[in-house]
């Protein structure tokens, strides 16, 4: 495995050269699980386990490591001197937590818990018992002492802590502990001890982001672009960690989430702002809001004739008689002749609001001919009238062929009747 303290002395090194420049934030703290271990009589050896720093968290800069620990000591004593004493016992334990391996000096951190007593001892009674008036027995005093090691140094230590990124593992530190109470006096003592230890581990790393992991702690590139830290999580205000480690949405891209520049800047309360929102007709204004506000109407869809969200004018249709809505939408009930137009949008030559078309399909009007035509040309014979001497409905025009002996444009058939009419009045 390639060794991490090159890079943990550089990051250190980085560190210190910026802090000469500006003052770094506090350091991050994190606190695996506190381990323990029991009262137990001395002497005793066991170890205790924590999780080695992961580098994605972070730089590491330091570590603490804090021991404490509850002794519990019971002592007798027997003054053998022929002469009265005052007796001092020392009840006292040695409690040591090591680097990994096997337990040798020196201790990354020791404590010491200490308590002592004294009595007045007589001569010595003749009777070995700790008891009488030159003994005596002590019960169990339990006392406590704590205390607290920050490393570096040495450097090496911060790779002793640090695993590999993703995966950093654990570290084993070997913990002992030993008996060391003592009785003091002028002359001849004898004493007996009785000890239990117990000890309570910490570890705690203190690092630096750097949630980019490119072995720059975040307030350092912060510091020298504070433009990478524009928020934070809930916030719209720098909260000290690269903006790029904590994606959010931003629809336009200028580095602020969209939920920052919503205030004054969304009309429909959709929480997108307006400048990400559609603007067909490009003039500044979301579709949305010109919606809302009344500028722009929204009736019908391309092909459905619903609102549809978009602007009636981005997506013109026929509307024949620019009532707002496309021809399409306006046909049931309203196209008598099937030929996509409504009959109000169709000729109506009679004036009496019914399209010439639908009076031609309804039988209220004939088209049998046309201006200059003997055929129908769609407009009802009614509105362009033709001389029909016969009254058969066709223009004489339209009957000449083969009836018009004399050229004058006039029906024979009708030119006969006509004459022979005029004789009987002359004659009467």
């Amino acid at each position: 495995m390639k060794s991490l303290l090159p890079r943990t002395i550089a990051a250190c090194s980085l560190l210190a050269s910026v802090s000469l420049a500006q003052t770094p934030p506090p350091r991050v703290q994190m606190c695996p699980p506190t381990q323990s271990i029991p009262l137990q009589f001395t002497n005793w050896a066991s170890s205790v386990s924590f999780p080695r720093f992961d580098p994605n968290t972070g730089i590491l800069v330091g570590v603490q490591v804090t021991l404490s620990s509850d002794v519990e000591v019971s002592a007798q004593y027997e003054s053998l001197d022929a002469a009265p004493a005052l007796v001092t016992l020392v009840r006292s334990a040695d409690l040591f937590v090591f680097r990994p391996g096997a337990p040798t000096p020196p201790a990354l951190v020791t404590v010491s818990p200490s308590n002592s007593i004294q009595q007045q001892a007589s001569a010595f009674d003749g009777v070995l018992d700790f008891r009488g008036t030159s003994g005596g027995m002590i019960p169990p005093t339990t006392f406590s002492d704590v205390s607290t090691v920050n490393l570096p140094p040495p450097a090496s230590d911060l790779a002793l802590f640090t695993g590999p990124a993703g995966n950093p593992g654990i570290i084993t530190l070997p913990v002992t502990a030993q008996g060391a109470s003592q009785a003091f006096g002028p002359g001849n003592i004898a004493s007996q001890f009785t000890t239990r230890a117990g000890v309570n581990v910490q570890v705690c790393y203190l690092y630096y982001p750097d949630c980019n992991n490119n072995g720059i702690a975040d307030y350092i590139e912060i510091q020298g672009n504070p433009n990478l830290d524009r928020y934070g999580p809930g916030t719209c205000a720098p909260d000290g960690i690269l903006d790029v480690c904590q994606p959010e949405p931003d629809c336009d891209l200028d580095g602020l989430p969209d939920r920052c520049e919503l205030v004054g800047n969304d009309c429909d309360g959709n929480q997108v702002p307006d400048n990400c929102q559609p603007d067909c007709d490009g003039d500044g204004v979301a579709d949305a809001c010109e919606l809302i506000n009344g500028t722009a109407v929204d009736r019908y869809g391309v092909t459905t004739c619903v609102p549809d969200g978009i602007p009636d004018n981005c997506q013109p249709a026929a509307d024949c008689d620019n009532d707002g809505l496309p021809d399409r939408c306006e046909l049931v009930g309203n196209d008598c002749d099937n030929n996509q137009l409504p009959d109000n949008c169709q000729a109506d030559c009679d004036g009496d609001g019914i399209a010439d078309a639908c009076e031609l399909i309804n039988g209220t009007a004939v088209d049998r001919y046309g201006v200059a035509t003997c055929t129908p040309d769609g407009i009802p014979d009614n509105c362009q009238p033709a001389a029909d001497c016969d009254g058969d409905g066709l223009p004489d025009r339209c009957e000449l062929v083969g009836n018009d002996c004399d050229n004058n444009q006039f029906r024979t058939t009708a030119s006969r009747t006509a004459t022979s009419t005029g004789s009987r009045t002359r004659a009467s």
